[in-house]
């Protein structure tokens, strides 16, 4: 995921702005402290921020970059 993001982040300045919204708000997700806790405590802790990442990709037209777990 974090490969992901830093080439999303490294294109940001180019993309349209809803995209740039978008991108925004999965990064936003994956680094919030609220959900930090159960990332680290569960099994599954990291799928949420996965499925925000991918549902992100795909709204942006980004499929080349879909993380598969």
């Amino acid at each position: 995921m974090v490969t992901t993001f830093k080439k999303l982040l490294q294109n940001f300045r180019g993309m349209p702005e809803a995209h740039q919204n978008v991108v925004s708000i999965a990064i936003r997700y994956f680094i919030d402290t609220e959900d930090a806790q159960n990332d680290f405590s569960e099994t599954f802790g990291f799928d949420d921020d996965l499925a925000v990442l991918n549902a992100a990709l795909l709204s942006i037209d980004r499929e080349d970059l879909l993380v598969v777990r």
